[in-house]
């Protein structure tokens, strides 16, 4: 995706400049007549609706302008409990489910879908996942399937250069791609920000829109916040941190949040909700924030200390022990 662009952003360009169409119909077997089924893009990773149809005679059906082509797509209820992905393309598609078991979705009028079943039905046969897959993206390097793969294993099981290696296998129009973009982002990007090094410079806007920099904490102990709206296990920190921010703000200590996320609203809502004193910062592009790219952070929360000198010391403290770490800090690197 476009440096200057957030997933929504890019989303609705295209919605605009592309006039090709998803035409889903199904059927659902134990649904009752008036029930909805949803469907949403999961391009981005989240669920971003994008359509409803009521139930009538077990039958269902969607149709709407594509934003990709081939798209990643969720037919699922309400409450979630019943969910499947697949792959849509700009032609008449065919689902059939059952209520209690759409992990056994049926998909038939997708090759992209096909072919990606396929995959996955040699993923579980296979006892090397990273091999079965770069063995994949090397035959197809005209699918966006191949992009998708390797977006998956990047930064979790390749790491940038690898990563490289079979980014260039592909297609020009597959590098274009949404996924293929989202490769080039992490070789772009991607630090190591080890313990012992020093920190990495980078800026972007806090949630007032003004450019905020690492830099601008030169001389204090600060801690990297990384985090998401959508993460519990992150919001869960935040009472325990506003204590620690109170307990050592004015000795030279501070905290800058990194915000893993694709909604401004939502989470201003949360800063809010939490009374978050310290500054939050994002570009609003999810899991490809350059930020957390920058840093290597693929999970969620991660924190970063760094002391008064602009050296990483510690990844990943327990919010329990930093009152005694960022205390040592403070005491001995003056």
């Amino acid at each position: 995706m476009k440096s200057t662009l957030s997933f929504l952003a890019f989303f609705c360009c295209l919605l605009l400049l592309n006039a090709q169409r998803y035409q889903i119909s199904g059927t659902v077997d134990g649904m009752s007549d008036g029930s909805w089924l949803l469907l949403s893009d999961v391009t981005a990773g989240q669920y971003q609706r994008i359509d409803s149809a009521q139930v009538r005679d077990g039958n269902f059906s969607f149709s709407g302008p594509m934003a990709l082509n081939p798209v990643h797509l969720a037919v699922h209820t309400q409450d979630f409990r019943n969910r499947a992905t697949f792959w849509a393309e700009d032609k008449p598609i065919q689902l059939r489910l059952n209520i209690g078991h759409f992990n056994q979705i049926m998909v038939t009028g997708s090759a992209t879908d096909a072919m990606n079943r396929q995959l996955q039905a040699q993923l579980e046969n296979s006892t090397d996942e990273v091999q079965q897959l770069t063995r994949f993206i090397t035959k197809n390097p005209g699918s966006v399937l191949s992009a998708f793969q390797l977006k998956g294993l990047a930064g979790q099981l390749l790491q940038p250069a690898q990563a490289e290696t079979y980014y260039k296998l592909l297609a020009p129009e597959v590098q274009k791609s949404y996924y293929g973009q989202q490769v080039a982002d992490f070789i772009r990007y991607t630090g190591e920000a080890k313990i012992g090094d020093r920190y990495i410079d980078f800026q972007a806007n806090n949630l007032e829109g003004v450019p905020v920099r690492v830099s601008d904490y030169n001389g204090k102990v600060l801690l990297l916040d990384f985090w998401g709206s959508w993460c519990e296990s992150c919001l869960e920190t935040f009472p325990a941190l506003v204590k620690v921010h109170q307990q050592f703000h004015g000795q030279g200590f501070d905290i800058l949040g990194i915000v893993v996320d694709y909604k401004k609203p939502t989470v201003e809502k949360m800063v809010q909700q939490y009374k978050i004193p310290w500054q939050n910062v994002s570009s609003f592009k999810g899991t490809q924030e350059p930020a957390a790219l920058m840093y290597n952070v693929h999970a969620f929360p991660t924190n970063i200390l760094i002391d008064r000198h602009g050296i990483i010391v510690a990844r990943d403290v327990e919010i329990d022990k930093l009152p005694e770490k960022i205390s040592d800090l403070l005491e001995n690197s003056l």
